[in-house]
């Protein structure tokens, strides 16, 4: 199966991380999520926090929990808007990694959360 996101850049900014991807529109996950209107499932989206937090670290990751889950708003893919992880406050301790997350479409905030995780 094809990827359902790219990342098309990771860069250092304000004291964290800016990572900027785009969405495949035509992967499989849209046409069951919602046919005509898709959407990308908050799963999905939790999943590539984790994802790109990896390449962030250059570890691979294991989630261990998420905390303060907020979706403000749906991501569709194909929007016009750049799309961008913005990882904050990271914290390393031994093969514990611990971040703030914000996920902007544009200047909308899709989603808000602190993802912890352990390298494996």
């Amino acid at each position: 199966m094809k990827p359902l996101y790219h990342v098309d850049f990771v860069r250092e900014a304000d004291g964290g991380y800016d990572c900027g991807i785009h969405l495949d529109p035509s992967h499989l996950i849209y046409q069951a999520h919602f046919p005509g209107e898709p959407i990308t499932p908050g799963v999905c989206i939790l999943q590539m926090s984790v994802q790109i937090l990896s390449q962030v670290v250059d570890a691979p990751l294991k989630v261990i929990r998420f905390k303060n889950v907020k979706f403000l708003q749906i991501l569709v893919p194909g929007a016009t808007q750049d799309i961008v992880w913005r990882f904050r406050d990271i914290r390393l301790d031994g093969d514990a990694v611990e971040a703030q997350c914000v996920l902007l479409s544009g200047e909308s905030v899709i989603a808000k959360l602190t993802v912890l995780c352990r390298k494996s």
